[in-house]
């Protein structure tokens, strides 16, 4: 008789399937929310301040599957958003420093995961967590959004020191807020995927 290979019911192939599929569940949860709820406004005549809601869901692959798989998100987010919702031309650059968020974010969680300081230790179990996030996201973040005014300002051909700063501020003010909030609410998402999820997969 011919034998049939079983697909494992465990391991490695189950565990990237599992990956994937968050990851493409939250990827587009991103996008939804980003076309449906963000807007972008003109600052000197030239589209830099992008304002919706702080949900975070872009950043969870690189927060629960580490650095391949938040590029991957953050790029695909990027690309589509502007597919579907062009404001100005697309600039490949921008979609590489979302790529490089990614991967940014993705290695920081993962070396923040197991670290074990007395701030961590006295802030309680979610107030640990929470720490965790804003400095896996927050450097990251901040550090995008001055480059990307800096490939903007280049793209769209505006000079001078000054004019840096009045496109600068409001965006890095607005990243700021818009971590600090969206952190709160990744912390949120890692805890009942730890609580609830993780579990059940690791049963199944």
């Amino acid at each position: 008789m011919f034998k049939t290979r079983k697909a494992p019911s465990s391991g490695p192939c189950r565990e990237n399937l599992t990956k994937i599929t968050v990851s493409a569940m939250f990827t587009a949860l991103a996008l939804s929310m980003k076309l449906a709820f963000s807007n972008t406004f003109l600052i000197a005549g030239v589209p830099l301040l992008r304002v919706g809601l702080p949900t975070g869901f872009s950043y969870v692959p690189a927060l629960f599957f580490g650095p391949v798989y938040g590029a991957a998100a953050l790029a695909v987010t990027d690309f589509a958003g502007w597919a579907l919702k062009p404001v100005g031309p697309w600039l490949p650059a921008l979609t590489l420093t979302e790529a490089l968020k990614g991967l940014a974010v993705g290695w920081a969680a993962r070396r923040l995961r197991e670290a074990d300081f007395p701030a961590f230790r006295s802030a309680g179990a979610f107030g640990a967590l929470y720490l965790k996030t804003l400095i896996a996201v927050g450097p990251a973040s901040l550090a995008v959004t001055t480059l990307n005014t800096v490939i903007l300002k280049f793209a769209y051909g505006v000079g001078g020191s000054k004019s840096f700063l009045v496109y600068f501020l409001p965006r890095i003010i607005e990243t700021s807020v818009s971590v600090a909030l969206m952190c709160y609410l990744l912390t949120l998402y890692q805890d009942i995927y730890r609580k609830f999820v993780q579990p059940y997969f690791r049963k199944i």
